[in-house]
């Protein structure tokens, strides 16, 4: 006891120190997005929640409900109603939970490889990319950041559940519903749970399992076709998926432009043949992880590499029981050399640019800073003509901001 003392407290240091290295890595990166205000997105969301009221909210995120991923609309009226109408509240919101999953990630890690060395490893690998700029800028990425929070804790409980019937079955899902009311994305969770009890000999919980894959029916199949913008209406052909893939392979791997589907989907195979030859049980799951997850918006129109976020925590896990494979994780020097090369390679991304002064957000700013600058103070039956503002006349930003910021 007396000889494992000083290596068990130098282990605990090198994990502590990791850990807060990690955590300012992200905000070294990422702090300017705390200085964006509210874009069109945020102003549509914030006033659809607002008048709504908490019990209808509720009520939307059960199933059968058609609402639109009500969760992301009660955690924007819950911060609004806190902290008022300051975008900093929401970015802080947000930047919290993304420290919180990068620790969630960490913790999935550990319980996939039994080594917290790997773990903190995967925790690096996925705590920033560049090209997910939009989670640090847009507040409207809430959603695929409580999305994220609540498939990794699902995991994990779905992970730790042994037996049906206990607290912890109750637990897992109510997060899995809320993560489904926060995003689409985490309907992927129980075919990731089969997967996980088939590589890792675990016996099949087909009972869980079961009542996991209703669950994500009636909360999903109420919600098809229901959409209000044909952008988010899935094509399920060759040429939509060919599309969204080489767009988003091009963004994981810092292109100017899409990558060839031929290209990655032979990187996805000889990941897949190298996980199964090495016999590598970390190495399975988390590259089942990668091939599943993105089908959710594998066949709708590509947008920022954020809704990949989910996916991206694969990518995560596969590096790092990849590195722990071919280095000697237990230096400083190997976790030092990773997080340098990633640093570099973010910097050097000539994507990666935050820019607070352009952008639909700058252009509600402005909007404030004028209608401020010749009306700080309305009265409460006073009517506004907007003329020569900067939005779309059919557009209902204007009117929607102002009653938001005045609170009418």
């Amino acid at each position: 006891m007396t000889a494992s003392s000083p290596h068990l407290r130098a282990h605990r240091w090198w994990l502590w120190a990791g850990a807060g290295f990690v955590a300012v890595y992200l905000l070294g990166f990422a702090w300017p997005g705390l200085f964006y205000y509210f874009d069109t997105d945020d102003v549509m969301n914030l006033r659809r929640a607002w008048p709504t009221p908490y019990w209808r909210l509720l009520v939307d995120c059960l199933p059968f409900a058609q609402s639109y991923r009500p969760l992301g609309l009660l955690a924007y009226r819950i911060i609004y109603d806190t902290a008022g109408f300051h975008p900093l509240a929401f970015h802080l919101v947000s930047f919290a939970f993304l420290l919180l999953n990068c620790y969630l990630l960490f913790r999935v890690a550990r319980e996939l490889t039994g080594s917290d060395i790997t773990a903190l490893f995967a925790a690096l690998l996925g705590v920033f990319h560049s090209r997910t700029d939009t989670l640090y800028t847009n507040i409207g990425n809430l959603y695929d950041i409580l999305c994220g929070t609540l498939f990794l804790t699902s995991f994990l409980l779905a992970w730790r559940e042994s037996r049906f019937r206990s607290w912890r079955t109750g637990l897992l899902l109510l997060t899995y519903a809320l993560a489904l009311d926060a995003k689409e994305m985490a309907c992927t969770l129980p075919v990731l749970l089969m997967a996980a009890d088939w590589i890792y000999g675990r016996r099949f919980r087909w009972n869980l399992l079961a009542v996991l894959a209703a669950e994500t029916v009636l909360f999903i199949a109420p919600k098809l076709g229901s959409s209000l913008n044909d952008a988010y209406q899935p094509q399920y052909t060759w040429s939509r998926f060919r599309d969204t893939t080489e767009f988003y392979a091009g963004q994981l791997f810092y292109s100017l432009h899409p990558l060839p589907i031929v290209i990655f989907l032979a990187l996805i195979i000889a990941m897949g043949i190298a996980a199964w030859w090495w016999d590598a049980n970390a190495l399975k799951l988390s590259w089942i992880w990668i091939v599943v997850t993105p089908l959710p918006v594998a066949f709708i129109e590509h947008r920022g590499l954020n809704v990949w976020y989910i996916p991206l925590f694969g990518w995560a896990l596969y590096g790092a029981a990849l590195l722990s494979r071919f280095a000697r994780l237990r230096t400083a020097w190997a976790f030092a050399g990773v997080a340098a090369l990633l640093a570099c390679a973010h910097a050097l991304d000539r994507q990666y640019t935050f820019n607070a002064d352009s952008g639909r957000s700058a252009q509600i700013k402005i909007f404030r800073d004028q209608f401020l600058a010749l009306c700080p103070h309305p009265a409460a039956n006073e009517r506004v003509l907007f003329l020569d503002d900067p939005f779309p006349a059919d557009e209902w930003t204007p009117s929607s901001f102002l009653q938001l910021y005045f609170r009418r």
